[in-house]
This record gives C-alpha cells, sequence and structure tokens, in this order.
C-alpha cells in the first residue's frame, strides 16, 4: 500500500485518497469530525515517505505528519496529497488526524471482528446469519445504496430474523496485544505499554510487580461505570492471560447478575448457556505448615510438578497443601469444549474448594494456579465467590514459575 496505490483511479474515476477526502467533506460537520478507517488485506510500503509511517499503536499517520520538516521528503508528499485532493496541506492534516489505516486484515480476521459487534448487538452470529448479512449489503453496494437511516438497518435485521436478544456492551481489554477495533467497543483498556516484549507471546507479566495493581483497580472501575449503565449482559474480548481473565470474572460476577460472552477460539462461549455434563477428580499434595491452601486447575495440562516447586521454593511455611483439580479423563487441551461444559467445570471447581476449606477452617488465603482455555478463567472467577481471599497467579514461562498478580477478597 503506497502512494501510487491511493492515487490510482480507473478510467475519470476518483482515486481512493479522493474519495476519502470527499467522504470527509460530506460527513463532517461545524462540531464533528468523523472518524474514517481504512481497512486492506495488503500491507504498508515501508519505503512509502508518508504510508510507511504509520504509528503501529493508533494506526495513524499523525504525528508523524504533522512534525514533518520543511523540504523533507515526507513534506513534500504531504504536498502532493493535498494537490491531489485539491485542498490545503492543512485541511489534509485535520483529516488525517481522523484517518485509521487498518493493514494486513485478513478475511477471518474481519469474520471475527463481524461476530464481536453481532453479539454485542444481539444479533445471530453463526456463519449462516453472516452470509445472510453480506448479501443484504452486496445487493445494497449493487444497487447503489450508500447511506442508510438507523430504521431501514433495523428493517433488514428484522426481515432476515438476525435479532437473538438484547444488546450486550463489548469490554475490550488490550493486555498482551492492541486490539485493533478497540474503537468498537463499549469500555476499553490499554496496558500494552506495561509489559517488556516484541510480541503478545513475550508479554507474560507486567515489567513491575506494582503494574498488578494498576490494572487491578482498572477492572474495578471499568466494571462500575458497566453497572451503573444498568447493563447486565457484556462481551468480554481482547488478547489477555489467565489471570487477568479470571480477575474479569470476579469483577463481573454472577451474584450480580452478569452474564458474559467470550469468543474461545472458533466458538462462543456464554456464563448462562446450559450446563453440560463434567466430572472432576482432585488430588492433595502436602507442602508445607501453613495455613493456607493452594489450588491448581489442571483443565488443559497438569501444571502441579512446576506449582509445587514454586510452592517449597517461595511459600512453604505459609501454604500447607496443593488441591490439584483435573477433568475426569484427565488434562487434555480438548477437555471443554463449550461454553456448557465451562459452566459446568467452572461451578464444580468452586464447589470442590469449598468443600476443601470446610476441612480445613483455618484456612484464611487460597494461591490459585490454572492451566486452561481463557474462558474457563473467566468463567471460574464468575462464580468464584463464598470462599477466601484468593491470590491469582499468572505463569512466566516454562522453568520461570509463577507471579503473584491479583489479590481477590472475599
Amino acid at each position: 500500500m503506497s502512494e501510487e496505490y491511493l492515487f490510482a483511479s480507473k478510467g475519470n474515476g476518483r482515486s481512493i485518497l479522493q474519495k476519502l477526502h470527499a467522504s470527509w467533506l460530506t460527513l463532517k460537520s461545524v462540531d464533528t469530525d468523523p472518524e474514517l478507517r481504512f481497512i486492506t488485506n495488503r500491507a504498508l510500503a515501508g519505503t512509502d515517505p508518508l504510508l510507511g509511517k504509520v504509528e503501529g499503536e493508533t494506526d495513524r499517520l499523525v504525528p508523524f505528519a504533522r512534525l514533518a520538516r520543511p523540504n523533507s521528503d515526507a513534506a513534500k508528499a504531504l504536498q502532493r496529497w493535498a494537490v491531489h485532493t485539491a485542498t490545503s496541506v492543512g485541511e489534509l492534516l485535520t483529516m488525517l488526524d481522523h484517518l485509521h489505516f487498518h493493514v494486513g486484515r485478513t478475511k477471518s480476521a474481519e469474520i471475527e471482528h463481524a461476530r464481536d459487534l453481532m453479539l454485542a448487538v444481539g444479533l445471530d452470529d453463526t456463519p449462516d446469519a453472516l452470509r445472510k448479512g453480506l448479501a443484504e449489503v452486496s445487493d445494497w453496494i449493487v444497487n447503489g445504496i450508500r447511506t442508510l437511516s438507523t430504521d431501514e438497518v433495523r428493517e433488514a435485521i428484522d426481515r432476515l430474523q438476525l435479532q437473538r436478544k438484547s444488546p450486550s456492551l463489548i469490554l475490550s481489554v488490550q493486555a498482551i496485544d492492541v486490539d485493533t477495533y478497540a474503537h468498537d467497543a463499549d469500555q476499553t483498556i490499554n496496558w500494552v505499554h506495561m509489559f517488556d516484549g516484541d510480541t503478545p507471546r513475550a508479554r507474560t507479566v507486567p515489567r513491575s510487580l506494582a503494574d498488578w495493581e494498576t490494572m487491578s483497580d482498572d477492572i474495578d472501575r471499568v466494571a462500575a461505570e458497566i453497572e451503573s449503565t444498568g447493563t447486565r449482559s457484556i462481551v468480554v474480548r481482547g488478547a489477555m492471560r489467565q489471570a487477568t481473565l479470571f480477575r474479569i470474572g470476579v469483577a463481573l460476577p454472577q451474584t450480580r447478575n452478569f452474564d458474559l460472552t467470550y469468543a474461545q477460539g472458533n466458538n462462543v462461549w456464554t456464563t448462562s448457556d446450559s450446563k453440560r455434563s463434567v466430572q472432576i477428580t482432585s488430588r492433595v499434595i502436602s507442602v508445607g505448615d501453613g495455613d493456607d491452601i493452594a489450588v491448581a486447575v489442571a483443565v488443559s495440562v497438569d501444571p502441579s510438578v512446576e506449582v509445587l516447586q514454586f510452592l517449597t521454593d517461595n511459600l512453604r511455611h505459609t501454604v500447607s497443601d496443593l488441591i490439584v483439580i483435573t477433568p475426569n479423563a484427565g488434562p487434555d487441551d480438548q477437555a471443554v469444549d463449550t461454553g456448557g461444559h465451562a459452566v459446568a467445570l467452572a461451578e464444580q471447581i468452586r464447589n470442590e474448594v469449598r468443600a476443601q476449606i470446610a476441612m480445613r477452617r483455618q484456612t484464611s488465603r487460597i494461591h490459585l494456579f490454572m492451566a486452561g482455555p481463557g474462558g474457563s478463567a473467566l468463567f471460574l472467577g464468575h462464580r468464584w465467590n463464598r470462599l477466601r481471599t484468593t491470590t491469582v497467579y499468572e505463569h512466566k514461562a516454562i522453568g520461570l514459575g509463577y507471579q503473584p498478580a491479583f489479590d481477590v477478597k472475599q
């Protein structure tokens, strides 16, 4: 994606850049500047004096474009863009303040994005529903329809029978990676800057232990803002690890009638899904001479060897026993494959921990370690009540042990 691409046109038609500028002029008002989003599967041309400088976190050309030195290649490119759109550099820069370049987008990523939005507004999110929606939009384009009112869109939704339930709010949590479409969310948290590492895989724990408390405060603040709206149906999305998902579930609990939806891989899990049969087993490993207990939830893999080593090295005089809880068939990356399974598993794990506490009346704290799907951690937090103050841990990496993440008071 280069200047040449943006300037290209067919016959006497307008170029992409000219169309973007025309849309900007059509949509802008005295009080409001519209947000424009250019979405493409093309990558940016790294050698382009302007497009090669799109900011990775904001997907915009500013502030780089505004700071371009006179007579630099970037400044000369800005002048060419202004001439091409028959406007001034100043007005062009105002448009660039609100123009986002979402590049390298795959079809599967756009389908996932559409599904998130359909879920949030209560639409059917099945492949068949998406096909119906695509066909409808294609008809609009073929028939030259470019502007629709809210009522016209609702009429199409009713005609296609796409409405499934009441709308939800979207909560976007950007922990270990940026959410390209965070602007669609009703509530957004961004902690990417707190982590070291160039890729989501490398971002495991924040660089400072104090950041966990900041993150916890952010979660509570957003949860309170969501609750103040009166909405109880929430779509949770974003790249985050298990401890964070658990903490979000705790902040939006079943006891306050929140219903959480989460895309686990290609499936959609909801905390109100009907329970499906899941049986668990537990075993107790002696650790030390403390009063606390540790719980290792082993859904995908069994982390007990590494957890036990961590407890022995760090909490031998604090923790008495490690309770390892697994599905009856043993840990497996397909042990939980539906929302109904995740709901039942979360409830049974909570009840097992309650039973273990009842046998040890002196227990004052739970140390929680999890290895399983993100949705399972979210659902477990959602149902984690009537227990003890809980410290939930995040796994740093194989062989590097764990770090205490969040304290959850009961």
